[in-house]
């Protein structure tokens, strides 16, 4: 990973959590984050690929750490922000970026895969922003970017509950920024953005 040394870049200061942290997307918003002088907390439940990130950001010259988190569970995601609190004094930013992706249409899809697609994608998401607030308000504010889908708005035949959580995310971003005094956003990232970003350079997985 190509580095800025801490202090320079756009984040200096920075303590930020970015949850699937260990691959793709996430494993690239962690390096973006810690070139620009973050300090990242890589989460993921799978900590060997957490620690990989972490490992790669610590190559470079920035500072990070693995957090093996089970986003979909309460006492995880409160331990996953106490975790990186303890590590790095305090907490700026929060990246919800884990999710899952599942085929299947109204009629094929079984409740145990609706259910668990929107634990990940949505729930994940509320326990995120649940206690990652209060963190960032003793911080003085913070930012929380919530990945979201272009198929939040244009649906999708393959799947109907990931669209749907996806949706959800939006929806759930909006009613979080106008409620706190953090900022909040939903990114509704698609296939044709992230291709668009990895041939121009801005974003490396």
């Amino acid at each position: 990973m190509e580095s800025k040394a801490e202090g320079m870049g756009r984040l200096p200061g920075t303590v930020a959590i970015v949850t699937g942290g260990g691959a793709g997307i996430g494993r690239a918003i962690a390096l973006v984050f810690a070139r620009e002088g973050a300090k990242v907390a890589v989460a993921d439940i799978d900590l060997t690929a957490a620690e990989a990130t972490a490992a790669t950001i610590a190559a470079g010259g920035g500072s990070a750490r693995a957090v093996q988190v089970d986003v979909t569970d309460a006492a995880s995601v409160e331990g996953m922000v106490s975790a990186t609190v303890r590590s790095f004094g305090t907490l700026n930013a929060l990246v919800n970026n884990a999710g899952v992706g599942t085929e299947g249409d109204v009629v094929e899809l079984s409740e145990t895969e609706w259910h668990r697609t929107l634990d990940v994608n949505l729930t994940a998401v509320f326990l995120g922003c649940k206690y990652a607030i209060p963190a960032m308000e003793k911080a003085g504010g913070g930012s929380i970017v919530n990945i979201a889908s272009i198929a939040a708005v244009v649906g999708g035949s393959v799947s109907c509950v990931y669209p749907a959580s996806k949706a959800g995310v939006v929806a759930l971003s909006k009613s979080t920024a106008l409620a706190i005094s953090c900022a909040v956003a939903s990114l509704p990232m698609g296939y044709f953005w992230i291709r668009a970003a990895l041939n121009s350079g801005s974003l490396r997985l």
